[in-house]
Parts: C-alpha cells; structure tokens; sequence
C-alpha cells in the first residue's frame, strides 16, 4: 500500500510517500523549483518522493491532502462578509482564489501525470488541517499516549488545536476559533516590522532579546488568556481576517508607532515591539500546555504548526510546565502536513504506527553530479589526506566549510547534510558569515550543534535537542568559549548529534573536538538569504562560489576554490 500526502496553495507546498513499513520520501517544492516558500502544486516534489519509492502515479493506492475546503466555509465567509466592501479586493479574492484551487486538487493531480506511467486509481482523502498537524507529530513520536498542541496561523476553522493520541487515534479536546490566532498575531507584528508575513517570524525572535517588553501590558490587553484553552484578540488592532493587503490596522500604528518600511534602520522601539510579541507568544503557549496537561492526564507532549517553529517557546514549555517529554518532528510548518496527512490515512488503514528512524527524507545524490558539478565550476580536489580529519583541522584555522552529504533533511532548519559549519569560538565568526556568506541581517543568531553525548557539559539541557526546534541557556562558564553561537542574552538554538542518526555529521564535530577539546561546531543551512537549501552538487558549488566560504565537502570529498590551488 502507498500512501501520497500532499500541501499545496499556501506557503511551503511538500509532497510525502509512506507505505505499509516505512515513511519513503517528504520533499517540500521550494528545494527544487528554487523559489523560496513555494505554495504552488508540487508537482516536483511529487515526482520526486514516487523516483526515491521506485514508484509512478498509478501505484499510489491513496492521496491525501492537508486541507478540508468544505469544513468552517460558512464561518469564513461571514468574516469576510463583516469586512465588505473592504475585503473584497484583498481577503475575498485571495481566499477565494486559493479555496478553488484546493477543491479541484485531484482533478489537478490526475492532470498533471496524465500520461506519466499508469493511469492514476487512487482514492482521494480529504484530511483536516490540524488533523494533519496532529498526525505529523504524533504519530511519529516515540509516545503510545501523549498530549498534542497545534497552533499556527489558522486551519479552516481554527486557529489552535489541543488534544489527546491513543494508539493510532487521535481525539480534540479544545480549539481556539479563527480569526483569534497567535501565529496571525506574530505574523502581524513581523509585518508592522518591515518583514514578511508568513515567513519571516524568525527575523523577528532573533531581533527580540535586543529589545525590552515594554509593551506587555498593552499586548496582555489585545490577547487575553481565558480559562478552558482559549485566548482571543483584539480584533479592531488587525485586519488579516478581512484584507490581506495589510495584516495591521491604523489603531495599532496609533498606539505603537508607525508602521517600519524594508529598508528603514532598525530603531530600539521595533527591538522593543519584537520583545514584547515574543514574551505574549511565550506567555499564551506555556497557558494552553499548562492546561493540555490537566485536560489530558499524561506526561507526555507532541507539539506542531508553525508557532512551534518558535524554539524559544518551546524552550519554556521543555522546562516550565509538568510535561516531562517533549516531541517536535523538525518539519513542524505547513510543510509536514503532506506527511502528516499521508500518516493520517494510514493510521485509518492499518494499526500499527511507523517510527521516525530519519528526518534525511528527500533527494540524494544522483552518480557522477559530483564531478561534473566540480567541473563545471572549476573546484580543486584536495586528495591524499582524510577528508574529515582535514575539514576539522581547516575548521580549526578559521576556514568556514560547506557540507553537503546524502539525503536532503526535512523543516526549515538545516541538520547536517546541507549545512555550512564553522568555528563557534571566534567571536567574529558570527558578523563574517551574516555579512559575507548569508548576506543577512547582524543580529541574525547561528546554531550551535554539539555531541549528544556532551549536551550537558556546555548547555543546560536536560533532553536531546536533534531537529534544532529548542532554545536553552548555554553554560555561563562556556559562554565566552562558544560566542559565535551564543546569543546576547546568553542562549543558543540547540542541535545535538548521535552517531547513529548521522554518522559523517558526528564525524566532522568529534573531529573538530579532538583538535580543540570543543565537542561544538557553529552549524547554519546551505544557503544566501532568500534563497532555499541547496539541493543538488551543482547548487551546492555555485553557492559555495559565489559566497566567502573558504572548502566544501561533498559526499565526503573536499573541494577548494577555483582560484586556488589543493594544499595552498
């Protein structure tokens, strides 16, 4: 039996295959159409996932898409309605734009391979979103019982979803109404910051510990805890649930200030506006676990939707409430909702659950794009020497060294095959990759990823942080050791590594500690800001090229650059 699960129309379309065994492939499009946060038909990423099955359309027995257009239809069309005739240049034509896509999904699935193999005879499944976000992470998980919160920006008709898994089955016990939504909310202020809505929150938690709260008590004001599992906004501050032309409206610029445009300097107030929608997101996270946990009666926490990309609430929930394990899968977003919809259906078919032996999920590395990726941009080949034991040691002198290695991970952070990696004890380190290499902004923090094994010699962790979805307190005796990983307020957004999960990645940071007695290296995705993941040798050279790092290894083959000779 194969399983197809699909997100598309939104942001960060994916495409997954699962069988009776195994989960198979989860490919998001943005990795190979090269266009960042693509929401459109996967139809790559498709093509891509049933290639690594051994597989063409008409072998999938079952599609399932991560969206139900038919449930909370009513409810959002009466929103929309409350914003007439505002909202009929912006919501109305968006949403309805994007519902009509949806509900002809199959036909454009059937289409699209029309002619491609076998003529298609799946059965098409509907599947609800936070279905499918609830799914994505419990199902995956390590629990036969647990505790699920799912909160982003919105689903049909909600916008956070807590409940309980047993088993296979999965049962709500609470959920937070649209257009009340703390994703929306941060979405909103990352907006009213200059950035990009849906896509840049990041920007705005790493800008937060540069900034104080000082607006807490206005932001406690436009969202309100209410007992139960609820919160609800203010809603005279925004206008996303009526015009997506722009999320916030002219009472929020008249209490907070005006609005700061893309290219304007960043002033203390914006720093202080992050700080303040970051504590409220951590405050109202921590509230709705506090209270998954009296309502659902065990230890155990699955959390997923894109709110919990934010680790530093994560962080809190790992150690301010009385869940004592915490399971995140790294595609967290909308993009693990193709893979939780796949398992979704699954879970209906058969009884058993399937582990997550891997998060390396996507393409490989096809025979002989190596060479002719090295070719075609001019790169050296350093031989004669270890590869692994040489990258530590040009590590060790400052080198920065892009890594390139296997399969590609799923989620938006980077963990170990498409990462560039660095020395986290030169303080410059930080200012020369932002500047130089990923061209991004200065207060953009890097990662930290050490030896599971030496997790708790360096940071003040208690648990294996593998996907980079938690932010904890690095040591303050190793703080002024590791400052390139080491945030301004003494933090660091932790990956730890096990041999068995990641042999060469494990490889590269015990080399690194056997020269340096530093079980860390600075990790950060393979990329220019912007720009998505390198994908395959010939984005992964060009990249490398194009940027200031200094070696690149490949499959375990070290590389110079063209303008220079191996061994200079």
């Amino acid at each position: 039996m194969k399983i197809l699960g699909i997100n598309c129309y939104h942001n960060f379309a994916s495409a997954s295959l699962v069988d009776e065994e195994r989960i198979v492939a989860s490919v998001e499009e943005e990795r190979l159409s090269r266009i960042r946060y693509d929401g459109s038909f996967p139809e790559r990423s498709i093509a891509a996932c049933l290639e690594i099955g051994g597989a063409e359309i008409g072998d999938i027995d079952h599609v399932a898409f991560y969206y139900n257009p038919w449930l909370g239809l009513g409810k959002r069309a009466v929103e929309l309605l409350k914003g007439f005739p505002g909202s009929l240049g912006g919501a109305v034509g968006d949403y309805g734009s994007e519902w009509f896509k949806i509900a002809r999904v199959e036909k454009e699935i059937r289409r699209r391979f029309r002619g491609k193999g076998r003529k298609p005879r799946f059965r098409f499944h509907w599947v609800d979103h936070y279905v499918a976000h609830a799914a994505s992470c419990f199902l995956l998980s390590p629990f036969e019982r647990a505790a699920i919160l799912c909160i982003d920006g919105n689903g049909e008709q909600s916008t956070t979803w807590l409940g309980v898994g047993d088993g296979v089955h999965m049962t709500p016990l609470a959920e937070v109404p649209f257009p009340h939504s703390l994703g929306l909310l941060y979405a909103t202020v990352t907006e009213y910051l200059g950035y990009l809505n849906n896509a840049h929150e990041g920007k705005v938690m790493g800008l937060a510990p540069y900034g104080k709260p000082v607006h807490i008590d206005a932001f406690r004001e436009i969202v309100r805890w209410i007992d139960g599992g609820q919160f609800r906004l203010d809603l005279s501050y925004f206008l996303f649930h009526r015009d997506t032309r722009r999320w916030f409206s002219p009472l929020f610029e008249q209490r907070f200030g005006p609005a700061r445009g893309r290219d304007d300097e960043l002033e203390d107030r914006h720093a202080d506006i992050a700080a303040t929608a970051q504590l409220r997101t951590e405050e109202i996270g921590l509230a709705l676990a506090r209270e998954l946990y009296d309502q659902a009666g065990t230890p155990n926490l699955c959390l997923a939707g894109g709110v919990v990309l934010n680790s530093v609430m994560n962080g809190r929930i790992q150690r301010e409430t009385r869940f004592e394990n915490l399971f995140i899968q790294p595609a967290a977003n909308d993009a693990g909702t193709s893979l939780g919809a796949a398992l979704h259906v699954r879970a209906r078919l058969l009884p058993d659950r399937i582990p997550m032996d891997t998060v390396y999920l996507g393409p490989g590395v096809r025979d002989g794009t190596i060479d002719e990726a090295a070719k075609e941009w001019k790169l050296p080949e350093l031989t004669g020497v270890d590869p692994i034991d040489e990258a530590a040691r040009l590590l060790d002198e400052g080198a920065v060294v892009g890594w390139f290695h296997g399969r590609m991970e799923i989620g938006p952070r980077a963990l170990g095959n498409r990462s560039i990696l660095a020395d986290p004890r030169r303080a410059d380190m930080k200012d020369r990759i932002n500047h130089k290499i990923k061209k991004r902004e200065s207060y953009r923090p890097f990662a930290p990823v050490v030896l599971e094994e030496k997790r708790g010699d360096w940071f003040e962790s208690d648990a294996p942080s593998p996907y980079m979805l938690q932010v904890v307190s690095v040591r303050p005796a190793r703080r002024e050791q590791i400052p390139a990983v080491t945030h301004v307020d003494g933090t660091a957004r932790l990956q730890t590594v096990g041999r068995r999960e990641n042999p060469a990645y494990y490889g590269i940071v015990e080399a690194f500690e056997k020269r340096t007695g530093v079980p860390v290296l600075l990790n950060t995705s393979f990329n220019w800001a912007g720009q998505p993941m390198v994908h395959t040798p010939s984005e992964a050279a060009r990249t490398f090229v194009e940027s200031g790092m200094d070696w690149l290894v490949m499959e375990g083959r070290l590389f110079g650059r063209p303008d220079e000779q191996p061994g200079d």
